[in-house]
């Protein structure tokens, strides 16, 4: 039986600066990450379509992130998709997809 993974890879722009939140079993950050892709349409005119992604980073990364990162910087991420449920203060359940970061790089 083969092993399926759950792997992402990204490289983009932080389109903020990073959150950083202290809790019980350490620091995380909490960054949104931009990703920009290029194609042409059918008339063959070019176009641009940005996507933001939400990342957690824990431990080193949150530290590293807190020390290092801000707005604009450019990195390259390899993390995990995690999928989380709450509710909001309306009592409406919401879903959020995020990158749970597993190794994080700047690029110059």
């Amino acid at each position: 039986m083969t092993e399926n993974k759950n792997t992402v890879e990204l490289q983009g722009h932080l389109s903020r600066d990073p959150e950083i939140l202290r809790h019980h079993n350490g620091k995380l950050a909490k960054l949104s990450l931009i990703t920009e892709e290029y194609y042409q349409n059918k008339k063959g005119i070019l176009v641009k379509t940005t996507q933001w992604h939400k990342l957690s980073a824990w431990a080193e990364d949150a530290e590293r992130a807190e020390k290092m990162l801000k707005k604009g910087t450019a990195l390259s991420v390899t993390g995990k998709l995690v999928h989380n449920c709450f509710q909001d203060r309306n009592g409406i359940q919401r879903n959020v997809t995020e990158v749970r970061v597993l190794d994080l790089k700047i690029i110059s």
